[in-house]
């Protein structure tokens, strides 16, 4: 599996293609700008990744909860153990060990590229029917 963004992590479902794209954007802006020796900053950079990563999770169940997804309790069990892992991990960080930043920013990026490839792949058909037909039908109103 790559490391970084490619158009292999598309959906095709817009709003959640570019709120993927979003966190790998902030990731590569802050990633390169942390010093590594500042744990302070270390911290805001996980905080920002996680919050940004929250978001979308709320924003992704909402939508999958709108068209009735059947695996839908998964897939936020799933965003649950991410959440309590980097939680963990950020417990770890109070020891002031620039490595365990490594490890934590290393987690967070390569568990959601798996994410998107394993679990969230599973719900792109059946979500871009579901907007397909809600755009049908929206166009049919407003007419």
């Amino acid at each position: 599996m790559e490391n970084n963004w490619t158009d292999k992590y598309l959906l095709n479902i817009d709003q959640i293609d570019q709120q993927h794209k979003v966190f790998f954007e902030i990731w590569d802006k802050e990633i390169k700008q942390v010093d590594m020796q500042d744990q302070i900053q270390l911290a805001c950079v996980i905080e920002k990744l996680e919050d940004y990563l929250k978001d979308h999770f709320k924003y992704e169940e909402e939508m999958l909860r709108e068209f009735d997804y059947k695996d839908i309790k998964n897939h936020i069990a799933q965003h649950k153990f991410f959440i309590q892992k980097v939680d963990n991990l950020k417990q770890e960080l109070n020891y002031k060990n620039p490595l365990l930043f490594e490890k934590t920013t290393v987690f967070m990026k390569t568990w959601f590229l798996s994410h998107i490839i394993q679990s969230d792949k599973k719900y792109q058909d059946p979500a871009i029917e579901y907007l397909e037909h809600k755009d049908f039908l929206n166009n049919i109103i407003s007419q």
